[in-house]
């Protein structure tokens, strides 16, 4: 370089969809799921038998399953961790989650 220069990056910020979804031998609606993220931002998933919301690239979100009354949840897929009717999920993709019910 011969003289100063004035150098400008320009980052755009990663966001990937979340899909959550219910799964039942029946196709029946069996519940509610709703999240939260960390750190927050909204629109964040309340929703029956599938949907979805779009997060920044390492948000952390926790989905919680809440059966309707009589349904026999089963568990989740396509969680980074579970643990009964939690599932938390790292974004770092376009990611797809699934509760699963005996009904």
């Amino acid at each position: 370089m011969s003289a100063a220069r004035l150098v400008t990056a320009t980052f755009t910020l990663q966001r990937f969809t979340l899909t959550a979804n219910k799964a039942g031998t029946l196709g029946l609606n069996n519940g509610t799921i709703t999240s939260t993220s960390n750190p927050a931002s909204s629109p964040q998933i309340n929703c029956g038998s599938a949907c979805s919301a779009t997060y920044n690239y390492g948000t952390v979100v926790t989905l919680v399953m809440k059966p309707d009354l009589l349904s026999v949840f089963t568990g989740w897929t396509g969680c980074d961790t579970a643990s009964g009717t939690t599932c938390t999920v790292r974004i770092t993709a376009a990611k797809s989650v699934t509760a699963h019910f005996l009904l």
